[in-house]
């Protein structure tokens, strides 16, 4: 069966020069492909940016067209009620007056060729002289494309007495008492009033609606009022005309925009070739040069997609972008056409249509392509050259190149006496050089080749370790003395007659040679092979292999080719280091089991200074106020602690003696039993104070100071504490010692921080403190209050390592000032807790609120009231 031929079968046969000259050809083509396609990218997108911008223009030129018809109605209706204010007119007896007079022969703009109708009501609403117009021609069949030119109008007999009282620009020009103006939707049962119906007409005509999307298919019927394809767009303007103050008529003009396609002509023909342009009432298309499927008429009747009707219609916001028009896609402007509501009531503004003006992306398809077929040839044409040039210059070198390899084909067949003959000074006159130097060198090789091969056989001879080589079915072909020597053979000669099956007679685990096979036929070699081997005398030996196959052109195995080491001596070595392994093996297990005892006795000490702990962490929570000593008359408070260790080194008080409300608060630096024993120390001690009626601030804390100082020196400790003391009297508190800044918050949430740092120092940090201690005091009226904590909740960190921070503390106290004590912490405690989330507590967290009410303690004697701050 014959090779399938692949594509580089092909390139593999042909000549050189060939090869080179598609390489350059490919060179050339490559980056002009990738040129014009990039430009051709660039210019496309350049293209699509202008087009929306020529769109928008024709868009404001379809908006200023029918502004244009407006403003003609404005100015005759503002000419004639003018006129009929200041002229005499009997409107009671409108028939013997001459109102028609004024319509038909006056110096007006001829309504005849530009309006559809120009007429003059009574207050009522009832017409009293009248001109009406509408299309002439054919308005029973749908309109070719081809029909251009101005539209032409006639004029029509109709009775007067027609009732316009329900026009909503009637209505609105009579209650504004001024001139209205806008385009407005009539309905099939104003429009018969007026004559109209049969222009306006224009039916509902079947779209293509299968395989589109839901958003680009008409709205579902009822939706928009189009009444069976018999609605009116008119750009019309109402004038109240009033006499005496009193409303006497209106003046009413008008232009049906249904079937006015010279209006969206003129557009089309100022716009791009291929541009379409639309007038809408309500979603039906009234004046359009869209082409229908049927590629003849223009397709008034049809509907605007859903997605377009959504965006203009019930929102009131343009639409841009592409969508479907009866059946084939454009890139498209869609903006909303207002009536006269847009004057009256801005606000209240909805479309009553829309304008429109799009292009096919069919043409725009065809407009790109035909430049990007333009890039495309010019790239051809300069690949073009590029290749023939390439051609004339790879013959040029290819030439002398064909002449070496017919010299090459000579020295295959045993000349190397023949020479190249090429004069050039390039590189293929070198490469002739070069080719006569190798056929001289080539006499020399053959002559050094054998030479070598003389050489090769002493080292196979002489060499220490086992050369050989054997056949893949296992047969020893050769084999030099060394590996003779290592089998206990007596010469190449014996050992190669007498191994004929190697996996029998040399494997000790013929398995082994399977495995051996195995890796030269999935790598081609084989690295450090180990296997134990029969010696002649059947001893038993180890040794390592290093072999590889040697295979013909064609891939076949023709032998494997090594060498062989004897290393049971090595072998021998590592049982030895073995032994010693399992000896120290067994030295680290009774270590083991040493250690494993100690921690036992570790665990036990652990459980003993765990109980100790706990029964410490028991005594500091069992000395905390109980909530009944809280409860104060007067005073709203609340107190929290929670340690971050089993014993914390954070303290508060709130202690009540003699109508003094006294608060201590303080911080022991570290964590564990030492630190909870001396906040024990310290809350007895200023229990003890307070009992002996110590009022004054500096005698109070230093007093403290060398109580704790001097039990810190016998515990060996280097402990310390910061500590702030708080009285409470007669709406005044006083504040003493060193600590965090302490919070005064106002009856209104206003916060004032007031620093501690110079009101005292730390505790147990030296014997004497006097100089240092000073105090302030601050007035606090009803609704008034004072926070203290410690340094675990504006130190507190988040995931991210940011700190809680006193700001924010500050901001959540002020947010929830107007509730209670208790109510304050739980939100401070809560915000915290939010803020670091699943990161561990690493500091105590201490907080105490108190919050004057309205029934404080103003009523105390003074005598009570000494203010006491540490």
């Amino acid at each position: 069966m014959k090779a399938k031929r692949t594509p580089f079968y092909y390139w593999r046969n042909l000549s050189v020069r060939w090869k080179l000259t598609s390489i350059l050809i490919l060179s050339a083509a490559l980056p002009a492909v990738l040129t014009t396609e990039a430009i051709s990218r660039v210019t496309s997108a350049k293209y699509m940016e202008n087009l929306k911008s020529r769109l928008s223009i024709s868009i404001r030129e379809l908006e200023t067209e029918v502004a244009d018809i407006e403003q003609e109605a404005r100015v005759q209706v503002n000419t004639l009620g003018k006129i009929l204010q200041t002229n005499s007119v009997d409107w009671e007896q409108p028939n013997s007056s001459s109102l028609q007079e004024w319509l038909t022969n006056s110096n007006l703009p001829d309504a005849k060729t530009t309006q559809n109708f120009l007429l003059v009501t009574n207050a009522k609403g009832t017409t009293i002289a009248q001109t009406i117009h509408i299309l002439d021609g054919d308005l029973t069949t749908y309109p070719a494309l081809t029909d251009k030119g101005e539209s032409s109008l006639k004029p029509i007999e109709l009775l007067t007495g027609i009732d316009l009282s329900d026009l909503a620009i009637f209505k609105e020009a009579t209650q504004a008492r001024r001139l209205i103006s806008g385009v407005e939707i009539l309905t099939t049962n104003q429009l018969q009033r007026l004559g109209l119906d049969k222009q306006a007409w224009v039916g509902i005509r079947p779209q293509k609606t299968k395989d589109l999307p839901e958003s680009k298919i008409p709205a579902p019927d009822g939706i928009y009022p189009i009444e069976s394809g018999n609605i009116g767009l008119v750009a019309m303007a109402a004038y109240p005309v009033y006499q005496n103050n009193e409303l006497v008529g209106v003046v009413l003009a008008g232009t049906l925009l249904n079937r006015k396609f010279d209006v969206v002509d003129r557009v089309q023909q100022l716009s791009d070739k291929d541009t379409v342009v639309t007038l809408f009432a309500q979603d039906l298309r009234v004046a359009t040069n869209v082409p229908y499927p049927d590629g003849k008429t223009r397709s008034i009747g049809t509907r605007v997609a859903r997605e377009v009707a959504a965006s203009v219609l019930n929102r009131a916001q343009p639409f841009m972008g592409r969508t479907n028009i009866v059946g084939s896609d454009y890139e498209t402007i869609y903006t909303p056409i207002f009536d006269h509501t847009r004057q009256t009531h801005p606000s209240q503004v909805k479309p009553v249509g829309i304008y429109f003006v799009g292009r096919s992306t069919q043409s725009i398809q065809a407009a790109l392509l035909k430049q990007r077929l333009i890039g495309y040839s010019i790239s051809a044409a300069a690949v073009l050259g590029a290749g023939l040039a390439a051609f004339a210059v790879v013959n040029s070198i290819i030439r002398p190149i064909r002449q070496l390899a017919v010299l090459t084909k000579q020295i295959q067949q045993g000349d190397l006496e023949v020479r190249a003959s090429v004069k050039s000074a390039d590189e293929v006159g070198q490469l002739a050089d070069s080719f006569n130097h190798m056929s001289s060198q080539m006499k020399e090789s053959f002559e050094s080749l054998r030479q070598a091969e003389e050489n090769y056989r002493g080292i196979f001879e002489n060499a220490l370790e086992g050369i050989f080589q054997s056949s893949p079915d296992g047969r020893l072909l050769s084999a030099n003395p060394a590996m003779a020597r290592i089998f206990g053979y007596d010469s190449p000669k014996d050992i190669t007659n007498s191994l004929t099956d190697l996996r029998h007679q040399v494997y000790v685990n013929p398995q082994e040679r399977d495995q051996f096979q195995t890796l030269m036929q999935e790598h081609g070699q084989v690295k450090d092979f180990e296997f134990q081997a029969y010696r002649q005398d059947q001893s038993v030996i180890w040794v390592q292999m290093d072999a590889r196959a040697v295979q013909n052109p064609s891939g076949d195995v023709l032998y494997y080719e090594g060498i062989m080491q004897d290393i049971s001596d090595r072998k021998r070595q590592k049982e030895i280091l073995e032994d010693k392994v399992k000896e120290r093996t067994a030295e680290l297990a009774t270590a083991n089991e040493e250690i494993i005892a100690l921690n036992e006795k570790l665990k036990a000490e652990n459980l003993r200074m765990s109980a100790e702990i706990n029964v410490a962490r028991q005594i500091q929570q069992m000395i905390l106020p109980k909530p009944e000593e809280l409860e104060i008359e007067g005073l709203d408070i609340a107190g929290y602690m929670e340690p971050a260790d089993e014993v914390g080194g954070d303290y508060y008080d709130v202690l009540h003696t003699d109508g003094i409300v006294t608060m201590g608060i303080g911080d022991v630096t570290g964590h564990g039993l030492e630190s909870g024993i001396l906040m024990l120390m310290t809350q007895t001690a200023v229990r003890t104070l307070k009992e002996v009626r110590e009022h004054d601030p500096v005698r109070f804390l230093d007093t403290l100071n060398r109580t704790i100082y001097k039990n810190v020196q016998r515990m060996n400790s280097e402990k310390n504490l910061t500590l702030a003391i708080l009285n409470y009297a007669e709406g005044a508190i006083s504040i003493s010692g060193q600590h965090e800044e302490t919070i005064i918050v106002r009856q209104g949430g206003q916060i004032e921080r007031i620093d501690t740092m110079d009101l005292g120092f730390p505790i147990g940090l030296d014997d004497d403190i006097v100089d240092f201690i000073s105090h302030i005091i601050v007035k606090l009226q009803p609704g008034d209050g004072v926070v203290v904590y410690t340094d675990g909740i504006p130190e507190a960190k988040n995931m991210d390592k940011k700190q809680y921070g006193i700001e924010q503390l500050c901001e959540v106290i002020s947010f929830n000032w107007h509730l209670s004590a208790l109510e304050i912490k739980d939100a401070i405690i809560t915000d915290v807790r939010q803020f670091i989330g699943k990161q561990r507590m690493f500091d105590d967290i201490t907080l105490l609120v108190l919050k004057r009410q309205d029934n404080a303690l103003s009523e105390l004697p003074r005598s009570q009231a000494t203010l006491l701050s540490l």
